[in-house]
């Protein structure tokens, strides 16, 4: 079950560019101690406070708009 929990995470920010907002990450079932540790030992990088860019994500204007939308609650 947690496969498919971050396989939507994936699917979410597939479909933004990378970027993927904390909020998302809990609706889509992981809790934080798991996404913690996931952050932790691949090297996130966090664009802006509670947005996070996946590990070999390209750093994109498009990534840029999106992160930023993200940030904002959009």
């Amino acid at each position: 079950m947690r496969t498919s929990r971050w396989t939507a995470v994936f699917a979410v920010a597939a479909s933004q560019h990378g970027a993927i907002a904390r909020r998302q990450i809990r609706t889509c079932g992981v809790d934080e101690a798991t996404f913690t540790r996931r952050v932790r030992a691949e090297r996130w990088s966090q664009p802006h406070r509670g947005v996070y860019l996946l590990p070999g994500s390209r750093w994109t204007s498009t990534t840029r708009l999106s992160a930023a939308l993200l940030a904002v609650g959009e």
